[in-house]
């Protein structure tokens, strides 16, 4: 797994040393606020096993580092939530002190760009509770269309959106053209 650097931010494959960083972020409530209940302990251990978990199992997961400084402000990633290594789903957190900022639309972009050149994919996925409102706007922002609705299974409704490869490339032609 490569770094991939986007504008003002990098992401780089999450490591030993991220770890206490990411487990401040988890760890504020308010950067909770649009997460999925988790289903493992809280302690910088578990999250450790959960990074390294998810490496086995098809997901790719980084850290979010501002470029300038270097300093963690949260973590991104494609998570093989359909058992489909050509059909990831996309997911960010970002800490609270950095939302509003562009970092969301930035982090998108970058993997879904990823996504489709580097890792050849076929489709992908974001979902998002349709309470976090400046998810779903960044993801049309960045070409995705939502293809349907649910609950999850604490019954908290989401969207689910969407965009191919076909549909990326030609994004990215109108996007060139403005």
């Amino acid at each position: 797994m490569e770094t991939i650097a986007i504008h003002q931010l990098f992401l780089t494959p999450i490591c030993d040393k991220h770890i206490d960083s990411l487990f401040d972020i988890y760890n504020n409530e308010r950067n909770m606020t649009f997460i999925p209940p988790r289903q493992y302990s809280a302690s910088r251990s578990e999250l450790a096993k959960k990074y390294k978990t998810h490496f086995k199992n098809g997901s790719q997961l980084f850290a979010v580092k501002l470029s300038n400084s270097n300093k963690v402000i949260g973590e991104a990633g494609f998570y093989n939530s359909f058992k489909n290594h050509n059909e990831l789903e996309i997911g960010y957190i970002i800490a609270y002190p950095y939302w509003n900022k562009g970092f969301g639309t930035e982090i998108c972009r970058g993997l879904i760009t990823y996504g489709f050149q580097q890792l050849h994919l076929e489709n992908i996925h974001a979902r998002m509770y349709t309470k976090n409102i400046a998810s779903i706007l960044i993801s049309k922002k960045c070409g995705m269309q939502k293809i349907n609705e649910g609950l999850d299974s604490h019954q908290n409704k989401f969207c689910h959106y969407q965009i191919n490869k076909k549909q990326f490339y030609t994004f990215q032609q109108n996007e060139q053209s403005r």
